[in-house]
């Protein structure tokens, strides 16, 4: 899965019909996103696929901002929607490894204290951070401190929000995958943060990337033994 985000969101108070209404209306403007509504005893289930270009995730949340709208005007007397387009399904299924933030560094926030641990963790591993780290903002990919965005960076960190939800809808699942390479990000819901580590299998298979979130978070306490296990983590041989 290459440039590409996915979003899955459950939607309990919606009717099949309408929300199957909804969403074709919106997409006939958003025709480069593809959209599949499940079933089940909770209510409907939205999943959204489409391509980084389109935007990030503040994007996404217009996107399902809209058809919120559209799904609450549904009792008016409106013709019938578009069809749905047929579902994308993308190239590779992805993992993501997850650790709790580590406590005791007070005098930074969560994102100031990863950023530098992820560099030190790469410079482990030996990588450049200047030429394999790119940045992930809401508007794309860019270069670390000012350098020039890596063509093809190895790792990647994700300073962006999950997207915006509708009131009463549940956001499931979020990925957004802007290049062939490791996404690490800093999460936070309710007051507590965890370091999210997410690739495709074929770059990095689950158990690696399970080791790679427990050494970053090992990283963020400055030194450590990191370089007995770097070498099999190496991205892209």
């Amino acid at each position: 899965m290459t440039d590409t985000w996915e979003a899955r969101v459950h939607i309990p108070a919606a009717s099949p019909a309408p929300l199957r209404n909804a969403v074709g209306h919106a997409l006939a403007t958003a025709t480069a996103v593809r959209a599949e509504i499940s079933m089940s005893w909770e209510g409907p289930h939205l999943r959204l696929v489409g391509p980084v270009d389109l935007g990030g995730s503040k994007a996404v949340g217009a996107l399902l901002a809209d058809i919120a709208r559209r799904l609450a005007a549904a009792d008016a007397p409106t013709r019938p929607g578009p069809p749905l387009p047929p579902p994308l399904t993308p190239a590779a299924q992805v993992g993501t490894a997850v650790r709790p933030f580590p406590p005791g560094d007070e005098g930074r926030s969560p994102a100031e204290a990863g950023a530098p641990a992820l560099r030190r963790l790469m410079r482990e591993q030996g990588l450049d951070p200047v030429t394999d780290l790119a940045v992930l903002i809401d508007s794309g990919l860019v270069g670390v401190d000012g350098a020039p965005t890596p063509l093809r960076p190895r790792v990647v960190l994700d300073t962006t929000e999950p997207p915006t939800v509708p009131y009463g809808w549940l956001l499931q699942s979020w990925t957004y995958l802007a290049a062939d390479a490791v996404h690490c990000a800093v999460r936070g819901t309710r007051g507590r943060h965890t370091l999210c580590v997410t690739a495709p299998p074929a770059l990095m298979p689950l158990p690696r990337l399970d080791l790679y979130a427990a050494l970053w978070a090992d990283a963020l306490f400055g030194t450590g033994t990191l370089a007995f296990v770097a070498d099999p983590l190496r991205v892209r041989q």
